[in-house]
């Protein structure tokens, strides 16, 4: 969910892959596309560098067109991809969601993505690091993906706080 909204921005296809493997249909569908860059979302310890050399081998890709964007856990990727792709500079929107489902950051990737905004998913409150990440940005507003049975007041309350510093 945290490349989905550059990926709307940019119109490139996510394609699901397993830990270990890619499926004869996401094979097909690389060779079809034949990317000149492939980003994949998630550290080895998530997507294996099995996955890697197959997405290289099927369209000879070189290793520095394959850009592996991760964090220690998804909370941590989400904002290595806002950060990576530059996303939530100075006077935009940024768009919050629960990291422990995927509805609510899935619907709100339309809306992420008309605003050139990161997802950054948060648990039962934000990170240190993303926390930092939004002093750095000075947003000029939140968006917040799902209830607060979803995503608590706490963090509503700490985003107001950040939100036009």
């Amino acid at each position: 969910m945290s490349v989905s909204s550059i990926a709307a921005q940019k119109q490139f296809p996510v394609l699901l892959v397993q830990k270990d493997g890619i499926s004869d249909a996401v094979r097909q569908k690389i060779a079809a596309i034949k990317p000149n860059k492939v980003y994949i979302i998630g550290l080895q310890e998530v997507i294996t560098a099995d996955v890697e050399n197959q997405v290289a081998r099927i369209i000879g890709l070189a290793a520095t067109d394959l850009v592996r964007i991760g964090g220690a856990d998804r909370y941590a990727t989400s904002l290595a991809v806002a950060q990576y792709f530059n996303l939530g500079s100075s006077g935009q929107t940024v768009c919050v969601a629960t990291g422990n489902h995927f509805p609510d950051a899935l619907a709100g990737s339309v809306y992420a993505a008309k605003h050139k905004s990161p997802i950054i998913l948060a648990g039962s409150s934000l990170s240190e690091q993303a926390v930092d990440y939004l002093k750095a940005g000075k947003p000029d507003e939140a968006a917040i993906f799902g209830g607060e049975s979803v995503v608590g007041k706490n963090i509503e309350q700490q985003l107001g706080q950040l939100v036009g510093q």
